[in-house]
């Protein structure tokens, strides 16, 4: 907030009267990672780097980027990056629908904080510090001064300050000069202090036509470190999901890259690509993106090799599993028995949800507060859910979990048991789920009685009621149920 003195004011003018006018808090030299250049493309072609103004690496993991759009306190998206930026090195988050090929190639990792337009707010926090921000949180407004927009423009750090407060006043232009949209030639040139800028680190480039290990691909963490680059992998087809209403690709995995933290299979996503039986031995060249958050390898050239070899085995695995991102788009089996906990999508999607034992409503059992809320994320914790192949909704026929059309005489319970589960570890509709290669093993353990057991003398009646509405038509043309009293009666 700056004031100007009574003085100030009589000699210009306005005499001896209070007058105030509201800009940006002076920005803070950087002592900590700090926005370099924000990208507000067109179409999707948005990004923001982020840089590492120190002398030491720094882990990103500590860290939270968050976009706040239309005014909103409330986050609309967030990233915790798992990657380490060495000294003066930098890394580049963007869109994953972005088609500048030159963007997608300085591309570190792909998010959903890149969905921005020029009215949103980004914040860069440290636990509840914040290190760097650009906007002003509660405030919608495209943010414009002395020719810097965060509107179809790049914008790129003038020096290595920063804005650490969020609710301040924002003017772009203190902080950031401006070129032309699309521009992502000033990606990578920060430096502060000497520092030379480098590259953080991501798997050596891959050599045209050479084989890359699955687990390479898929990396360590929630995003391939490998997007945006073509690659060559070679492993057999686990799971095809080429018919209609189904994913329009099959899943490959190979032996194994022996790294307990990388999973060794992957999606290729392949629309009217002929079909592969599973068990298939295949090469597969493409480009490696993150569709709906699952690696996977599009656009690809397909060529099935002529040595069969022995086609992987599944990965046992028990309810509750750690870390499913381990097993993405993996084969993966669950050996010991499941119970059928829940099915409310199975008539519109096909899922059924497993868990090792049943489970009760947490206030059904435990009083309502912390223990109910423990019991609820215990129960959450213990939970798979079991899909059907497809992507369609309201799927015909439905499929039993043994892997036959659901029928009359071919259907199930809750409390029913299966074994012996097994199928592809999928990411979809944001949340892992087991599309099945091939029919569980299914135990009725919750029959059906013929009638219900009832002790004493009892009588049932039902009445439906759901039109019984004690306003009347003709006192309000928009009330529902009886047109009048007597109708009513």
């Amino acid at each position: 907030m700056a004031v100007l003195s009574a003085t100030a004011l009589a000699l210009s003018g306005f005499g001896a009267m209070a007058l105030t006018t509201t800009a940006q808090a002076a920005s803070v030299p950087a002592s900590d990672l700090m926005f370099s250049v924000y990208i507000e493309g067109s179409s999707n072609n948005k990004a923001i780097e982020v840089y590492n103004p120190t002398t030491v690496d720094v882990d990103m993991s500590a860290y939270t980027i968050s976009l706040y759009v239309n005014g909103k306190t409330t986050t609309q998206a967030t990233l915790t990056p798992e990657a380490t930026i060495p000294a003066g090195g930098h890394y580049v988050i963007t869109n994953s629908q972005a088609n500048n090929a030159d963007l997608i190639a300085k591309s570190n990792a792909t998010s959903g904080v890149t969905a921005f337009n020029g009215n949103d707010v980004l914040t860069l926090t440290k636990g509840s510090v914040t290190v760097d921000s650009m906007g002003q949180l509660g405030t919608d407004e495209y943010w414009a001064a002395n020719g810097v927009s965060m509107t179809n423009m790049t914008l790129t750090k003038k020096g290595c300050t920063v804005d650490n407060d969020a609710s301040d006043a924002y003017d772009p232009s203190v902080d950031f000069g401006a070129t032309a949209i699309d521009n992502v030639t000033t990606l990578g040139t920060l430096k502060c202090d000497g520092v030379e800028p480098t590259d953080p680190p991501t798997t050596d480039p891959p050599v045209p036509g050479a084989v890359t290990l699955i687990g390479t691909v898929q990396g360590d963490g929630a995003v391939s470190p490998m997007v945006g680059d073509t690659v060559t992998v070679k492993g057999h087809v686990v799971g095809s999901f080429q018919g209609e209403n189904q994913f329009n690709g099959f899943y490959v995995q190979d032996a194994g890259d022996q790294n307990a933290a990388t999973s060794d299979g992957i999606f290729v996503y392949a629309p009217g690509a002929a079909k592969l039986a599973n068990g298939t031995h295949v090469s597969v060249t493409g480009k490696v993106s993150e569709g709906f958050e699952q690696t996977q390898i599009e656009s690809p050239t397909v060529v099935v090799q002529e040595e069969a070899g022995t086609p992987p085995a599944a990965t046992a695995l028990t309810v509750p599993v750690a870390d499913p991102e381990r097993f993405e788009s993996m084969l993966v089996t669950f050996p010991k028995e499941l119970t059928i906990l829940e099915y409310f999508q199975y008539g519109r999607f096909g899922e059924i949800v497993l868990g090792p034992e049943r489970q009760n409503t947490p206030t059904a059992v435990v009083e309502p507060g912390p223990v109910a809320e423990a019991l609820a994320n215990q129960n959450a914790a213990r939970r798979l859910i079991l899909d059907d192949g497809r992507g369609n909704q309201n799927p015909s026929p439905a499929m039993h979990p043994n892997g036959k059309p659901f029928a009359k005489d071919n259907f199930f319970r809750g409390g029913d048991k299966l074994v012996d589960v097994t199928g592809i570890m999928s990411f979809r509709n944001a949340a892992f789920k087991l599309q099945p290669t091939k029919g569980a093993e299914y135990i009725a353990a919750n029959p059906r009685p013929a009638a219900p057991v009832v002790g004493g003398d009892f009588t049932v009646a039902s009445y439906n009621v759901l039109n019984y509405f004690t306003t009347f038509k003709d006192d309000d043309s928009n009330a529902r149920g009886a047109k009048n009293a007597a109708e009513f009666e």
